[in-house]
């Protein structure tokens, strides 16, 4: 099997790889087995400056505006029979974040198999919390979002309590909306999850694969 592929040859599911490295921003369309896609791949160069305590930095907005090149495929899904354009793309992104992480709660369930709820928090969270309904769908379980700023730092400082203060009364958490999973959402999520692992596993496989030094 080649390494790359014409999108007429492609196998489902298409997944879009980012990497933001120290030279360039770069983007590519894989297939379902692991192959690059010809003609589906970009590249944005770019370079660091160094900081005067030698630490290397790059302008975000600067960052954000490549990768929004790189993300220029509105053209594909149409292509492939599906529906296009930038809402579709932002939704598969946002997709795909949420099914990453319900496979971190997969590896977790048997350490914590009690768990029946989720607390999500951060600036995205706070910014754009309507993406919980998703999660809450993907996970099949509720998701509550958490509206206190740094609370992964009110998390450290619980963990301390525990030891330094275990009898005084911990002040509730700040909290907005809890999302419930859609039922009906549950089969679409079901068949997504077993696609996203099917392709984790195949590039992860082609990673380790290429990773191999020749004999």
């Amino acid at each position: 099997m080649t390494d790359d592929v014409s999108l007429d040859a492609a196998l489902d599911p298409l997944v879009l790889a980012l990497d933001i490295g120290s030279t360039a921003t770069r983007g590519g369309v894989h297939d379902g087995s692991g192959r690059r896609i010809r003609g589906l791949q970009h590249k944005v160069p770019h370079a660091f400056t160094v900081a005067p305590d030698g630490a290397s930095v790059i302008d975000p907005e600067q960052v954000t505006a490549e990768v929004e090149q790189v993300l220029d495929v509105r053209g594909l899904p149409q292509r492939r029979g599906g529906e296009g354009g930038p809402d579709a793309l932002f939704r598969g992104m946002v997709e795909g974040v949420a099914l990453t992480y319900a496979r971190v709660a997969d590896e977790l369930r048997p350490a914590a198999p009690q768990v029946v709820e989720v607390a999500a928090s951060g600036r995205v969270s706070n910014d754009q919390p309507e993406w919980l309904q998703v999660l809450a769908d993907v996970l099949g379980r509720p998701v509550t979002h958490v509206t206190r700023r740094r609370a992964t730092q009110r998390g450290t400082a619980l963990l301390a309590l525990d030891v330094l203060a275990p009898d005084v009364d911990r002040a509730p958490r700040t909290t907005g909306v809890t999302y419930e999973p859609n039922p009906a959402h549950a089969a679409y999520y079901a068949d997504r999850r077993a696609r996203f692992a099917d392709a984790y596993d195949t590039l992860a496989g082609a990673q380790a694969r290429s990773s191999v030094p020749a004999v």
